[in-house]
């Protein structure tokens, strides 16, 4: 199926999703869906393949490649909204990598990585999700954290909380904060 739902309404998506998933179900056929739509994506598929210009980026379970992209290109095709994309450089302490920011501050990577996969200075991306960002007063933030400087520059309204789209010194920054505490547009 290429693009089948591309067309419809948003709550149309929803249902005819609901139907495709229930007919491939009962009869257990391999369904091959080509789309853009992360959400149909997602809602439908086993396995994923991210594709570009007719090469395989990653292929895997879909838990698999959302929870580790193998490149910037694959994250950002598979995260709705985009995740926050940090350069700075590795540098390795007391035998544990960090990402050392353009401002100096530095976000512990995870333990999984080997010494010699990564070497010391060279140039990276810490991907952050939105959903684990988080914003807040500079007075408020807690000092164990990594504290990005930055100006709202737009607010998607949601009923419980909203995304924030801000501009940094070291990029554009995505975070969700409770709706009934969301800062407005340039604060």
């Amino acid at each position: 199926m290429d693009e089948p739902l591309s067309n419809l309404d948003a709550h149309v998506r929803v249902r005819a999703r609901q139907l495709i998933a229930n007919q491939q179900r009962r009869h257990g056929a391999t369904l091959v869906y080509v789309t853009h739509d992360l959400d149909d994506a997602l809602a439908l598929a086993d396995q994923l393949v991210v594709m570009e210009r007719g090469k395989i980026l990653q292929s895997g379970a879909v838990t698999n490649v959302l929870r580790s992209p193998i490149s910037a290109l694959v994250a950002r095709a598979v995260n709705d909204p985009p995740q926050n994309e940090l350069p700075g450089e590795i540098e390795w302490v007391n035998g544990h990598p960090e990402v050392v920011l353009g401002d100096g501050q530095r976000i512990p990577v995870g333990p999984s990585v080997d010494r010699g996969s990564i070497p010391p200075g060279k140039r990276v991306l810490a991907l952050i999700d939105a959903e684990d960002a988080a914003a807040a007063t500079h007075q408020s933030a807690p000092s164990s954290c990594v504290s990005i400087r930055a100006q709202v520059v737009l607010v998607q309204h949601g009923s419980k909380r909203s995304l924030l789209e801000c501009r940094s010194p070291l990029g554009p920054l995505r975070c969700y904060m409770p709706a009934a505490a969301t800062p407005p547009r340039g604060a």
